[in-house]
């Protein structure tokens, strides 16, 4: 199996009958994560895109699936991509002349601040899902005193639970403490948000099988 594919990526508005735009994707890319990309490129929201792998002029292969990988469709080199955009408001066919409008093409750190974005919405989705398939940790309760055991040779810490619940951005439940000493790595909030309050390098989050109660 190829390392990368080439494929010509052709859009049913901007370019409907080629040339299209010359492209790289690793094998492992899933349809989503492929989607993204064209919406970097085309501006077409991925709920509004439906993929085409052309392999001949008269034979086409549907790409539905959002977490097969490219390798699934094993596109020969060069082959077109083409993208059908299904959104009813478009309003980009209408324009006479597309040579003439500027193309804007959004970073990937831009597009990855953006609130409400189809990738932020697979990311609350999935960690929504893993949640469910993890059950939640009632048997530790906020005030609780818990041992986080040491590894490789590093000391137990002794610490109080302040929060039990899900962190943004991170997969399932979690475990915030108060350290007794300085051996923690924030002070109770993970990028800007607040979950509990306590002095700087006091706190942090483990899993729930990573703390043991006291008796």
């Amino acid at each position: 199996m190829a390392e990368t594919y080439r494929v010509d990526v052709t859009h049913s508005v901007l370019c409907p009958n080629g040339p299209g735009n010359r492209k790289t994707f690793p094998a492992t890319i899933t349809i989503g994560a492929l989607k993204e990309k064209i919406h970097l490129f085309f501006g077409t929201d991925p709920q509004f895109q439906k993929l085409e792998l052309r392999v001949d002029g008269n034979t086409t292969v549907e790409m539905n699936d959002d977490n097969a990988t490219l390798a699934t469709y094993n596109p020969a080199d060069y082959q077109e991509l083409h993208v059908i955009d299904t959104d009813p408001s478009n309003q980009i066919g209408n324009l006479q002349d597309i040579s003439k409008v500027e193309k804007y093409v959004m970073s990937e750190e831009a597009y990855s601040q953006r609130e409400n974005t189809y990738r932020k919405h697979k990311e609350e989705e999935t960690r929504q899902k893993q949640q469910a398939e993890e059950p939640f940790p009632d048997h530790i309760k906020v005030g609780d005193k818990v041992i986080v055991p040491g590894t490789e040779g590093a000391e137990s810490r002794n610490g109080t639970v302040a929060y039990v619940g899900a962190v943004d951005g991170s997969k399932g439940f979690w475990i915030g403490l108060i350290f007794d000493g300085p051996n923690g790595k924030n002070d109770g909030s993970v990028k800007g948000k607040r979950y509990f309050t306590c002095e700087p390098n006091h706190g942090g989050f483990v899993k729930p099988n990573k703390v043991v109660l006291q008796q």
